[in-house]
């Protein structure tokens, strides 16, 4: 409270014997403010990407053709721990009844991936896009650390020309 309202109701008070009480509070009532000031609090939180992925490549080096080749590619995957999620493998570019990698002038070298070291069980996308449904996916639950998971490819013995073939496949996580 300002000086000239403190000392009338002190002055009130004294004269009013009776209302004692109320007098009491208003002369201990705080001061009312005759200025303010604002300003912004800036909130924020950083929520990393539920998943994070990278794949290195699948090198079948230098292979006669009537060699048959094995390679392999690791998958990292990073998701949220518990969060469930599924890796498929597409088919790749050059599909025909296998997936095939392509020198670029019309010949072909064709290869398979697998899940696991003994070559049992294909790996593809069976259930999802199915553009190769002969394999399916990895099935399991993220840790919120770095998981890895080994692709496993062979290349039968062919009988095409001597040249560099390729070919790119697609990684999916799906969660």
């Amino acid at each position: 409270m300002n000086n000239y309202i403190h000392h009338t109701v002190s002055v009130f008070c004294k004269r009013s014997k009776s209302l004692l009480g109320v007098c009491a509070l208003l002369v201990a009532a705080p001061a009312a403010f005759a200025f303010t000031n604002t300003n912004n609090l800036n909130v924020s939180v950083v929520v990393p990407a539920a998943v994070q992925l990278s794949v290195t490549p699948m090198n079948f080096g230098t292979t006669p053709t009537t060699q048959s080749a094995q390679a392999t590619a690791v998958i990292t995957v990073n998701m949220v721990a518990t969060q469930a999620y599924q890796i498929t493998l597409d088919a790749g570019r050059h599909k025909a009844t296998e997936r095939q990698m392509s020198n670029g002038a019309g010949s072909f070298r064709s290869y398979l991936l697998y899940q696991d070291a003994a070559h049992t069980k294909l790996w593809g996308d069976s259930g999802f896009a199915a553009t190769y449904a002969a394999g399916g996916s990895v099935a399991t639950a993220g840790t919120g650390t770095n998981q890895t998971f080994t692709i496993y490819g062979t290349s039968p013995a062919a009988t095409t020309p001597s040249s560099t073939y390729t070919d790119q496949v697609t990684v999916t996580v799906h969660y």
